[in-house]
C-alpha cells in the first residue's frame, strides 16, 4: 500500500507536465501549454500597462473625460490579438521528442540568431 512519503518520493509535478524531467503530456500539449503561459504573460503584463496609463491620465488630466466604453474595447482587443500573434513562436519550436524511451518537451529554434529576434 503506497503511503505519503512514497507519493511525496515520485516527484510529479503536475503544474509543469513533468515527471523526473519527462514530459508526460504528449506533443500537442507540448506545444500549447508553453504557448497558453507565454501568452497569458504578455496579456497580463500589457493589461496592467494600460491600467496603469489610465490611472496616469486621470491623474494628471482630472477634469478631462474619461476613457470610453468603445476605447476600453479596443484596446482589450489589441492586447489579446498581438499577445496570441506574438507568442506563436513560443509555441511553434517546441520539439517533443523521444530519448531511450523517454518523451521531453523542449525549445527547439532554427537558430540562436531567430531565437534572439524573437
Amino acid at each position: 500500500m503506497p503511503t505519503q512519503k512514497d507519493n511525496y518520493n515520485r516527484n510529479i509535478d503536475f503544474i509543469g507536465g513533468r515527471e523526473k524531467g519527462r514530459w508526460i503530456f504528449g506533443n500537442a500539449l507540448c506545444h500549447l501549454v508553453v504557448y497558453a503561459q507565454s501568452t497569458s504573460v504578455y496579456i497580463s503584463t500589457l493589461t496592467l500597462t494600460s491600467i496603469a496609463v489610465d490611472r496616469f491620465f486621470v491623474i494628471i488630466y482630472p477634469f478631462k473625460p474619461r476613457m470610453r466604453l468603445s476605447t476600453c474595447l479596443a484596446v482589450i482587443f489589441f492586447i489579446w490579438t498581438f499577445s496570441l500573434i506574438a507568442t506563436i513562436p513560443f509555441g511553434l519550436f517546441m520539439d517533443h521528442k523521444s530519448i531511450a524511451g523517454r518523451f521531453y518537451c523542449e525549445e527547439k529554434w532554427p537558430s540562436e540568431n531567430f531565437r534572439q529576434m524573437v
